[in-house]
């Protein structure tokens, strides 16, 4: 068995918040997660930054909700409404081709784009697991430009004085490097432009903003001989898409996460992989 460990670089930074988890790799392929810091526990030890390293210290890491989400992203955490979003799925996928039934895609919404939870899910046009008939739950993707414009985020992070003096010398190379929250929006960028590349996409011309988006995939399913059905973590937006009939379901994060999941190797790198870039590169196995 070989063990990791994660820790913030720099001694004030780990003194500050420790150890993150720790990482069991068997000979079989199978790697437990132990979380030596569970969501409410690393929000606290994250809240404690500013008074003593000032604000930009503490922008620049994750929140909980993100450490929280990173976890799901590579598997190891189920939804909290996990049984909803399967029964959402059930209904509206798994469309019969052959029976002349409208091909179904899938439209995300910018607050999910980073975390690949269509395949994380079960429910992307070419993972996702097939039914009795052999038929994928989707067909493809229809990804708003209005997402993508939420997404592209400009503010690059030049002021690392902050950052050096809380997290030691390694954060010079932040320099003109996405900060904070942002390191979010660029994460979805490159899975839109990811499943532009590996996946069946029709791009739907919209503006920024809920109603626009709706609009938008409301004229694509009227026009286009297709089924979008959008996903999101906003509530508002899932009863706005419902009343211009386009059918959407909410996603719902866990507050806390367990104390150990295990998964494969492939998933622990995927989340060690998402961590680390979330979090600056500031983080080092040992």
């Amino acid at each position: 068995m070989i063990r990791v460990r994660i820790r913030f670089l720099s001694s004030i930074h780990v003194t500050r918040l420790g150890e993150l988890l720790r990482i069991e790799l068997e000979d079989n392929g199978e790697a437990t997660v132990r979380f030596t810091q569970g969501a409410m526990t690393y929000r606290e030890n994250r809240q404690s930054i500013p008074a003593k390293h000032g604000e930009a210290a503490y922008e620049d890491l994750p929140d909980a909700q993100t450490y929280t989400r990173m976890m799901i992203a590579s598997g190891h955490v189920e939804l909290k409404n996990m049984g909803a979003v399967s029964d959402f799925v059930n209904r509206h996928g798994y469309p019969d081709l052959e029976a002349g039934h409208d091909p179904v895609v899938v439209g995300l919404d910018a607050n999910i784009m980073p975390w690949r939870l269509p395949e994380i899910l079960d429910f992307d046009s070419e993972t996702g697991g097939t039914d009795g008939k052999g038929r994928r739950p989707t067909n493809g993707y229809a990804l708003a430009t209005g997402v993508k414009e939420e997404l592209d985020w400009h503010f690059k992070q030049h002021n690392t004085r902050e950052l050096t003096a809380a997290f030691g010398p390694e954060f010079n190379r932040l320099d003109n490097q996405p900060a904070g929250a942002n390191r979010q929006g660029l994460l979805g960028l490159y899975e839109y432009r990811r499943l532009r590349t590996d996946r069946m996409v029709d791009i739907v011309g919209s503006g920024t903003g809920d109603g626009a988006i709706i609009d938008a995939y409301c004229r694509f399913n009227r026009e286009s001989q297709k089924q979008a059905i959008l996903f999101t973590n906003d509530h508002e937006f899932v009863e706005r898409s419902l009343d211009a009939g386009v059918p959407a379901q909410v996603i719902k994060y866990p507050v806390d996460v367990p104390r150990s999941a295990t998964g494969s190797w492939t998933q622990a790198q995927s989340y060690c992989t998402i961590l680390l870039y979330s979090s600056g590169q500031s983080l080092s196995p040992r």
